[in-house]
């Protein structure tokens, strides 16, 4: 691959990907190689796609780290937009090594929205759970040394950001990354704070709407099906607490054909043995 030119990312460099039946933009906008975003990182590939965004491999046109960006489409909603700044914001203030680390943020002159984070490498969570179910002849839980390693580090990073007035709201095994160590540690990372609720006395409560389901339903509390609203830290807990178990058994303790369904199978039965 050749190097990128010393561009920045305008108009020309935003490729959408368009609804052929909508006929509108979708999420997300491609940004090419050589793009520059804030004017100091180059973008140099993509690394994949979230719901909130898409994640490139960057690097600092000075000093020439790398790092990896989350870019959110022009095309998204404003509300949407505020959720990944909401996520950069609540993300930078914990100084924890269980959380990813946000070095900075801002917007293109278009409108697109971009967060610059470390990079990680390694796999998430929900990966490695898909490893282990896709070996032949083997359990299809995580060996006892990996839980052991992975759910302390877990509870720390939620506890560091329960003491700053976070709360994650989305914890999932995608959002769990397991961060490889050139000494070949693993340090688990928490990731996408993007719905976020800050719980201190002058936080911002706007992005919480009654009535709105934000999450993910495998792995939300009852509480957060209800009402948004109701969510504080134990919520938290209690996604941690699906993830244990599908950690643990292999698979999640509740699983339906419908959303209404398997909301009601964690508001009223107990998860099998």
């Amino acid at each position: 691959m050749g190097a990128p030119s010393e561009t920045t990312a305008d108009e020309d460099e935003l490729a959408p990907t368009v609804d052929a039946e909508r006929g509108a933009p979708t999420v997300p906008l491609e940004l090419r190689k050589g793009a520059v975003l804030g004017g100091a990182y180059r973008v140099l590939r993509r690394l994949g796609q979230g719901g909130m965004g898409t994640v490139y491999l960057v690097e600092h046109t000075e000093l020439g780290r790398r790092f990896a960006a989350k870019v959110v489409s022009r095309a998204l909603s404003e509300s949407a937009a505020q959720r990944l700044l909401n996520e950069a914001k609540v993300t930078s203030g914990i100084d924890h090594e269980n959380i990813v680390d946000v070095v900075n943020l801002g917007r293109q002159p278009d409108g697109a929205i971009f967060v610059i984070m470390e990079l990680l490498e390694g796999e998430d969570l929900g990966r490695r759970l898909d490893r282990q179910l896709e070996e032949e002849d083997g359990d299809p839980w995580l060996p006892d040394e990996e839980l052991q390693a992975y759910v302390p580090q877990m509870l720390d990073g939620l506890a560091a950001a329960h003491a700053a007035g976070v709360i994650h709201r989305d914890l999932k095994p995608d959002n769990v990354f397991l961060a490889r160590r050139d000494d070949g540690r693993v340090i688990l990372k928490l990731l996408d704070f993007g719905i976020a609720k800050n719980v201190e006395p002058d936080g911002d409560q706007r992005l919480t709407r009654t009535g709105q389901i934000i999450g993910t339903p495998l792995y939300m509390a009852p509480e957060q099906a209800r009402n948004m609203s109701d969510a504080d830290v134990r919520a938290d807990i209690y996604s941690v607490g699906v993830i244990l178990y599908e950690m643990i058994t292999g698979a999640p303790p509740f699983e339906a054909d419908t959303l209404f369904d398997l909301i009601l199978q964690h508001a009223t039965e107990p998860p099998v043995p």
